[in-house]
C-alpha cells in the first residue's frame, strides 16, 4: 500500500509561518488526524535525516501489523530496514516556536484496511475482515487464564482497547479453551 509522506518545519515566531502552521494544523485536524507529539533527544536528527529527504515522495506502507495512529514502512531511500511513521507526528522541542513534523496522506486504502482489520487483545494477532468475533490463535497459551478470555474479543485496530471483563463469551469458545489447555499443558 502506498501513500505520500509530508515533512514540515515552521518557526511560528514569524507571523507568516505561524499562519501557515495554523492552516496546516487545522487541515490535519479536519481530516480526523490526531497529532502524536513527544520528547526525545534524537528527534531533530530523525526528522532531518530520515523524513525531510522523503518529503512529497511516495512510500510503501506495510500492512502485516497495523496500529491506531502509525505505520511501518518498507525500505525507503533513507532507511534500509524501513521506518515507523505516524499519521501525524510532531516532536516537542525546548524552543516552542519550532514546529517540525510529518504527516501521511490518508488514502482510501489506508482507511479501508484499518476499518476492516481487527486484533486480539491477548496475543495481538490481527485478522482482516474476520467472520468470527473471538481469536482462537492463543487458546492453548499457558499464560491465558479463563478470567482473561474476554481479551480474545476481536476489536478494530482503529479503536483503543475497550474490551469489557463482563463480555459474554460463547460457550464453544470456553469448550475450545478447555480442550486446547489440556493439549497444551500435558
Amino acid at each position: 500500500m502506498k501513500t505520500i509522506i509530508n515533512y514540515y518545519r515552521f518557526d511560528i515566531s514569524d507571523i507568516t509561518q505561524n499562519e501557515e502552521y495554523l492552516k496546516l494544523s487545522t487541515m490535519l485536524i479536519n481530516l480526523g488526524l490526531k497529532k502524536f507529539d513527544s520528547i526525545a533527544e534524537s528527534h531533530s536528527r530523525f526528522y532531518n535525516d530520515l523524513i525531510k529527504p522523503l518529503n512529497g515522495q511516495e512510500i510503501e506502507l506495510e500492512t502485516e501489523f497495523l496500529f491506531i495512529n502509525q505505520w511501518n514502512t518498507a525500505k525507503t531511500q533513507t532507511s534500509e530496514k524501513g521506518l515507523r511513521v505516524f499519521d501525524w507526528s510532531e516532536p516537542i522541542y525546548p524552543n516552542k516556536d519550532i514546529k517540525e513534523g510529518m504527516y501521511l496522506l490518508q488514502t482510501p486504502e489506508m482507511i479501508e484496511v484499518r476499518k476492516n482489520t481487527c486484533k486480539c487483545g491477548f496475543c495481538g494477532k490481527q485478522y482482516y475482515k474476520p467472520s468470527f468475533d473471538f481469536c482462537t490463535n492463543c487458546l492453548g497459551s499457558e499464560y491465558l487464564k479463563v478470567n482473561d478470555l474476554f481479551l480474545l474479543k476481536l476489536e478494530n485496530v482503529s479503536f483503543s482497547d475497550s474490551r469489557a471483563k463482563n463480555t459474554l463469551l460463547p460457550e464453544n469458545l470456553i469448550l475450545k479453551y478447555n480442550e486446547m489447555q489440556k493439549t497444551g499443558r500435558y
